[in-house]
Formats: C-alpha cells, structure tokens, sequence
C-alpha cells in the first residue's frame, strides 16, 4: 500500500460492490441481507489474510531485517484512514482506532515471523506503541511516560467509580525538555507564559525567583475555587462580601480554599517522583486574593478576578537550578458504571496531548527576535507626566490631616496607592509581557516575578520579596523597607514593623522559634538603598498557609500599621479600585508547602487599556510632594519594560 493522496472516489450509499449479488435497496427480505452481508465478511477475511503476505514481506526491506514499527508511518497510515472515514461518513475515531489494532495484530504476526526464522533472536523484546503513545510522538511528546500516566488514570476512574466522588489523580514527571526536538530545551519559562496568553488560554500563571532559579508555570484548570460575590450570597452568612469583616472573608476563603484543597487531596492519587525538597513540585493550587474585600467601587477592569480564586493546572512545570518536573493534573468525577474506562482514559490523554501540543509547538515566535515596539494610542509613551498619571488616590490635604493622627497614635503608618492608566490602540495579547519580566529578571535577579492571565486579561509584575514562604513547616517572612534608616521617623517606621510582626507570628510559631534579627539587610532597587528584615520560625501543627497570609498581608511594607484599623479608613478615603494590586500572590503544593508574595509594582492589561500600579508609605513626618513622584518613577519602570524594544 502506498502513501500517496488520501483522496478516494467517493461511494454513494446504494453503491454495490462487485462481490456481491444485490445491493443493499436491492434485497427483498433478511435472508437476502445476511447473505450479502456474510459475503462481504469472508471478503474482508481473505483481504486480511492477503494484507498479512504483504506485512511479512516487508521485512525484507527493513534495513535492519527486524519487524521493528515505524511509528512516522504508522501515525501517517492512520491519519489517512481517518480521512478516508470522513469522506464515507464513518466515525474517524473509531476507524483509527479499528486501524490501530489491525496494525498491532499485523506487527504481533511480523514479531511471530522473524523469530521463526531467527531461533537466536526468539527472546528479543520489540516495543510497540499504543495509540496514546503515537498520538504523543505527532505532537512532539513522547517524553511524557504516557504508559504510566494511563496505569493511574486507570486507578483513578475506579477509585471514582467505587467511592462516588471525584478523584484527583497527579502524575509527576522529570523532564529535561519540553519537546521532543529539543529546540525549547533552554526557552525561558516567561515566554511559555506570554504563549499561553497568545493563545488565549482561560488560566495560566508563571511565578519565578530569578537568583533563586526557581519558576513555576501552570496552564489551564481543571478544579478552580472561588470566593466571590455569587458565592456569598449563597451561603449560610447571607450578606454581601463587603459587609464581611476582614476575619470573615478570611473564614470564608479557609472554608472554600482550603477545606476544599485538603478534601481533594484526600483521596487523590499521586505518583511524586520529585525529591521531599523540592516544593512546589506536584498538585499545586496557584492563584490569590483581593487586598480588598469591602470596596464597594469596583470597577470592571477587574472583572475577571475574583475576591480570592485558586486553580489546580492541568499542566505545572517547576524549575529548580537544573531540575524540571512536569506535573499533569485531571480530575475524574463521578463515573456512571456504563462509562467505558477505556474510552475515557483515552480521551483524556488525546485531550491532554492535544492541550500541551498546542502550549509548546512554536513558542519560538515569542524570543527575543519576536519581541517588536509596543504602540499606545497617540505618540508612543515611554514616560510618564504627573499630568499624565492620576492622582494619589487620597488627597494631599487628608494626608496632613492623616500625619496628625498618625503622631497622636490613631496610625503607625498609612500605606497609599496610585494608577496610570494608559489608552492602548491594540488588544492586550500584543503587548510581549513574557519579554517584559524577562528584562526585570535581568535587572532584578533577586526580585520575584508574577503573572496571571484570566479570561483575557493579563495582571503582571514584580515584588522585591516574599510575604510570606512555608516550607517542611518553617516559616521565612520578609518586611520590606522603602528607604535606609537615617531618621529618627524612619527607625520608629521599621521599629512599628518588627512590632507588628512578632506580635502576629508569636501566635502562628512554636514557642521560642520566632526568630527577627535587630538589623535589616540592604539591597539595591532603583537606584536606591532598601532594607529588608528576615523573620524565622517554626508553626504550630494546625497553622495553614491561609493563616499566614491573613495575619502577614498589609504589612507596613503594603499599606498599613495597625492592619484593621487602616483597613477601614483606606477605602473610604481613597478613590481607587486596588483590585488585586497590593494583594498577595502566591501557591500551595499538596504538602502544604507555599509561598507568597505582595503584588507591589504591577500593571493589569485588558483589551484597550493597561493600568499600572504603584504605592508609597506615610508616617508621621512623611513629605507628601516626595511620595507621588517616587511612585510615578516604579511606573515608568514597568512602562519602560512594555513599551521599549531593547537587545540585552
């Protein structure tokens, strides 16, 4: 048989083949079609039997002699059988998947033959493959085991079946590629980020440590949890999400998140191949939170971020120094026992296969050489004007009046924001955000690098360091400091910060764990001097990474001392939507390990508009004319990453 065109003339329905008699509208009663229809049937054995002399010729012209598959031709054969099945109206599914096993009943035959007439090589072991496994080589994926992954959906779907809940089933994987060809071996992690996002993917996330050599990536969904204002109004509390207290929405997001995670993983099944320190690697909800819950004036650029939304991947990679693990997440719900298991792991992993295919073939465009000059409506903007940002969002004046309450003890500090926003003339996809982070990493190595694409839009940016990082139960927090301490305000400023952070964590660690140094570490940002201060501890057994991450964010270092207190004042003093701006950012592996960062320097692309964000701290003797004009310089740096096309 040869490989040529696919095109075959084309059988009208009543067409009668030369074998037989009659034609199907032709017979007269059910004998005359059983007659047809067994002559057509021993037809179709002597072709088998005749394509059988042809299978084992070929062996001749194998260069090596031996009935080794060629898989090229035999995804070639089938694909064409497929098309062959379309023109005849037949279901291309099921021909390839009848093709297949003809094929495997055709190599068992080649196998049989050889080893007849080579008594010496009777014990040689020939792999076939599958049709998963085929369909993984014509995606340029056949380093993904998908064997194995097939074995544990397998014990997933009758673990579902036999307990009437979903399953989760993880497969983990080390990868030194992300195809077979190899040519995405040394690809950077951020432009598979700004692929997804041009392929409009719902849900992808990149997280990243450049002086670290961490990243992680995670593309699509199959178990999100959201809290948000549907939510609410469903539940037992029966009030609207900005009537919440802080506590409140806290309890909630524990309730949905976190009892969901852990419901998940109670029956989920996993094969981690990853070493015990490497977290993040395996089942990883990844996502956020608002800053804040209770502002009544949101605005639609946020629309596709929930008060608090976290997404187990279908795909995660996590990178660290030389390691890489795939993980390929899928949730099996509920199985009717008339499903057929093989019909379901099958289409699974066509679906995974075709998801991941679609993910990493080309992402070569996106390189350095794909990265071209951002155009905004009007002239290009590569800077930023006071006139042309607005304004901080709390007026100078309640500022000064902010300072008196500050001194007389109402506040220990006031942390502010500010937005520009910029009309675009293009749709979000076309702005290079991977190529973006990218030249922050190089700029920053030591800082963390996020992003979150959802539904369209694109929030993105950098934060100097962790709020908060949980590993085999030991804390690390970082404060970060806006200036060095040589004030007398500035010292009272760091000394509110170690204040607040020893009272908090001294209920979340182990008795005479905590550990805060007395000296900050200095580290360069912009041209500046920051400080930041490293906190350490142990926690206590029934802390969760949510515990944290309620009782560490707004920190001084975002926005606020005392936390509640300023909470209250900022949204009805300001006139911003914060959005996820400020808020923390972060993940949670299936070991509890987590890490998060604060959302500090950020932009949010949607389709006509990027808003950038930045913010400034206030203590008692702050200048108010300062702050505006460093925060105008953070934005022009996120600006400049967009907007500029640079060889580094």
């Amino acid at each position: 048989m040869t490989s040529q065109s696919s095109a075959l003339p084309h059988y009208e329905p009543h067409t009668n083949l030369s074998i037989n008699k009659k034609s199907a509208s032709e017979c007269r009663n059910l004998s005359d079609i059983r007659y047809e229809i067994d002559t057509i049937d021993h037809f179709i054995v002597k072709l088998l039997h005749h394509r059988l002399q042809y299978a084992l010729e070929t062996l001749k012209f194998k260069l090596d002699g031996k009935p080794i598959p060629d898989n090229k031709r035999m995804i070639q054969q089938l694909n064409q059988r497929k098309e062959w099945a379309k023109s005849y109206g037949l279901d291309p599914k099921y021909i390839e998947s009848f093709f297949k096993r003809m094929l495997d009943w055709y190599i068992s035959q080649q196998i049989t033959y050889y080893k007849s007439q080579n008594p010496d090589q009777a014990n040689i072991e020939i792999k076939v493959c599958s049709l998963n496994e085929l369909k993984a080589i014509e995606f340029g994926l056949s380093w993904i085991n998908i064997s194995q992954y097939c074995q544990l959906l397998s014990s997933g779907y009758r673990k579902a079946r036999e307990i009437s809940k979903p399953v989760l089933v993880s497969f983990i994987q080390k990868t030194s590629t992300y195809s077979d060809d190899h040519s995405l071996d040394n690809v950077h992690p951020l432009y598979l980020f700004e692929r997804s996002r041009r392929h409009s993917l719902s849900h992808s996330f990149v997280f990243a440590q450049p002086s670290q050599q961490f990243s992680m990536l995670a593309f699509g969904s199959v178990q999100q949890y959201d809290v948000n204002q549907t939510y609410f109004s469903f539940n037992k509390m029966n009030k609207k999400i900005a009537d919440c207290t802080y506590e409140e929405f806290y309890s909630e997001v524990k309730k949905i998140v976190a009892d969901g995670w852990k419901r998940l993983l109670a029956d989920a099944i996993i094969e981690n191949c990853a070493p015990e320190d490497f977290p993040g690697c395996g089942p990883t909800l990844t996502g956020g939170l608002c800053y804040d819950h209770q502002n009544i004036s949101r605005s639609g650029k946020w629309s596709n971020f929930d008060e608090a939304s976290f997404i187990l991947p279908r795909v995660q990679f996590t990178e660290k120094g030389l390691n890489r693990y795939a993980t390929f997440n899928t949730v099996i719900m509920q199985c009717d026992k008339s499903e057929n298991e093989i019909e379901f792991i099958n289409a699974e992993i066509i679906s995974l296969l075709e998801f991941c295919g679609n993910l990493l073939n080309g992402t070569e465009e996106y390189l350095e050489s794909g990265v071209h000059t951002t155009s905004f409506s009007g002239d290009n903007v590569t800077e930023l004007t006071e006139e042309s940002v607005g304004p901080l969002a709390i007026r100078k004046q309640t500022i000064h009046d902010k300072a008196v309450e500050i001194i007389s003890g109402d506040f220990g500090k006031v942390g502010l924001a500010r937005e520009a926003i910029i009309e675009t003339d293009q749709k979000g996809t076309r702005f290079n955000v991977g190529w973006s982070l990218k030249r922050f990493s190089l700029l920053h190595p030591s800082f963390y690098l996020f992003g979150l694409s959802r539904q369209g839009s694109c929030f993105f940016g950098v934060a100097p360091s962790q709020l908060v990082r949980l590993h085999d139960k030991q804390i690390e927090a970082k404060i970060w400091k806006t200036e060095l301490l040589n004030s007398d305000k500035q010292r009272h400023e760091h000394s509110l910060v170690i204040e607040m952070l020893r009272s908090k964590l001294e209920r979340s660690t182990e008795a005479n764990s905590l550990v805060i140094p007395d000296n900050p570490v200095a580290l360069e940002y912009n041209n500046k001097q920051h400080l930041y201060t490293l906190v350490q501890g142990t926690i206590r057994k029934e802390i969760t990474p949510f515990d944290l991450v309620e009782t560490l964010h707004s920190t001084s270092a975002v926005g606020s001392f005392p936390q509640s207190d300023v909470l209250k004042f900022i949204p009805k003093e300001e006139n911003l939507d914060y959005g996820w701006y400020a808020a923390p950012i972060g993940w949670i592996d299936a070991n509890n390990n987590s890490e998060f960062v604060v959302a500090s320097e950020s932009a949010l692309i949607n389709e006509g508009s990027i808003s950038f964000f930045a913010g400034c701290g206030f203590v008692a003797d702050s200048d108010s004319e300062d702050r505006p004009h460093e925060t105008r310089l953070n934005m022009e740096s996120m600006l400049f990453t967009l907007s500029e096309k640079q060889t580094l």
